[in-house]
């Protein structure tokens, strides 16, 4: 990949990941129709195309890791506030009830 196109590749890569939400970024990677109608509106040549295709795969599976961590990362820290804070655990259940 020559540098102009790996430079393109990581700057679009970077927009997306800080941007573009998992969810439209899977809409985009699985729906062909979507990613069609995306390189059409970017005037994106072939090779371009395919070379962002390929890093925002890489980007989805990342994406998908973080929000694993972070969701145990959340959890953990319910967890923690509910021990910590059982009058809040008592109205929360009272309030189910």
């Amino acid at each position: 990949m020559d540098s102009e196109k790996k430079r393109f590749t990581e700057e679009a890569t970077k927009y997306f990941r800080e941007r573009v939400s998992p969810v439209h970024l899977q809409i985009l990677l699985t729906n062909n129709e979507a990613w069609k109608r995306f390189v059409t509106a970017a005037e994106l040549p072939r090779d371009e195309a395919d070379a962002l295709y390929e890093a925002l795969k890489k980007l989805r599976t990342y994406a998908a890791i973080e929000d694993e961590y972070v969701q145990q990362k959340d959890e953990q820290f319910r967890e923690w506030f509910l021990k910590e804070f059982p009058q809040v655990k008592r109205k929360i259940q009272e309030s189910i009830e």
